[in-house]
């Protein structure tokens, strides 16, 4: 019994073995009483925590966000990107980076082949091979990774587009087999998400903006697909998949908008921009009997350089410039849901 008694063994022990014994303990050690300081359990009472309940709305995610939290959140969203080039036309832009480019090499080269001497031709033409090579070729092939990034990324997103669109469309479709109440609230959102996204978010979307009025809108529709109450196992196989259809709208709406606020950093700009400027640095240092040959195979150079460079930037936000893709998937399904079924037989 002093064993049982020790301080060294749980209080909950002494209890559970008298109990095994057919001994009933006259009370527990904590009931009516306060603890001894030497207990686990805080002598203060602890306030149960409440739910977390993550917010869906715009307004409600600000709100439950702090003010320094809102500040890093608008300082990552707007951070620095080459994205002045979208308020220039695609033509002129590129008409212009390589027309002040060659003229910048042009002039660089004159003033080199000033400086460089008769005897000096050899050993340039010696030294410079070499490195012109190894230079080219990590510049070939740094550009060529992000010709493809980017391609694939502007693919990506009109894939999501059309993610978006159809998810939409089935939404509206299954909403058909809901009772007739819940089939015009799910179907009269869907047209309003649709129709908002066209009018009021895809033109927000060049200026890499979205509209909050399509974002609340989205989610009224996950909303009232999850308040409702099916009366029957067919209503809740329906249910769940206009969930699936809802979350799958919703994450490619997310993709959406992170393709049009997600771009080419800039300190990779400032490396690839270097590297090729050193590329074509190195081709002034290759002595040509004509003068013309070598201004021209220069000028070549630069403007592929420059051409490609251009092209990396008007794919790298692929909702914004003159390429940038059209809403052509949301217009397809507002129209194909609202044509007559006699049309559409005819």
């Amino acid at each position: 019994m002093e064993l049982l008694q020790s301080s060294a063994l749980p209080l909950g022990y002494v209890a559970g073995n008298q109990r095994v014994a057919g001994i009933e303990p006259a009370h527990q050690p904590w009931e009516g009483r306060r603890l001894p300081l030497h207990h686990t359990r805080p002598s203060t009472p602890v306030r149960q925590a409440r739910p977390c309940v993550l917010p869906t709305g715009g307004p409600a995610l600000r709100h439950a966000l702090s003010d320094t939290a809102q500040e890093s959140l608008v300082a990552v969203t707007n951070r620095a990107g080459v994205v002045w080039i979208y308020g220039v036309p695609t033509w002129l832009f590129m008409s212009l980076a390589v027309a002040v480019s060659c003229a910048i090499a042009v002039g660089l080269l004159a003033i080199v082949r000033s400086r460089i001497t008769r005897n000096e031709q050899i050993t340039h033409n010696d030294v410079a091979g070499p490195i012109l090579a190894t230079i080219g070729t990590m510049l070939a092939v740094m550009m060529s990774f992000m010709v493809v990034g980017v391609w694939q990324e502007y693919d990506q997103a009109a894939q999501n587009v059309q993610t978006e669109a159809s998810a939409a469309s089935d939404l509206h479709h299954i909403a058909d087999a809901f009772p007739k109440g819940m089939r015009a609230d799910v179907q009269n959102t869907v047209d309003r998400y649709i129709t908002v996204v066209l009018n009021e978010e895809w033109p927000l979307m060049q200026h890499g903006d979205e509209s909050q009025a399509a974002h609340d809108t989205a989610y009224r529709i996950q909303s009232i697909i999850e308040h409702y109450a099916p009366r029957d196992p067919v209503q809740q196989m329906l249910q769940a998949r206009a969930l699936d259809y809802a979350g799958t709208m919703l994450d490619a709406r997310r993709n959406r908008i992170l393709s049009n606020r997600q771009g080419i950093p800039l300190v990779l700009w400032s490396s690839m921009l270097t590297l090729g400027a050193i590329t074509v640095l190195f081709a002034f240092y290759f002595r040509v009997d004509r003068p013309r040959a070598q201004y021209l195979m220069v000028i070549a150079l630069t403007a592929v350089v420059s051409i490609t460079f251009a092209l990396i930037a008007e794919l790298d936000y692929p909702f914004r410039g003159d390429i940038a893709l059209d809403p052509y998937a949301f217009q397809h399904v507002i129209d194909a849901l609202h044509t007559p079924v006699s049309r559409l037989h005819s």
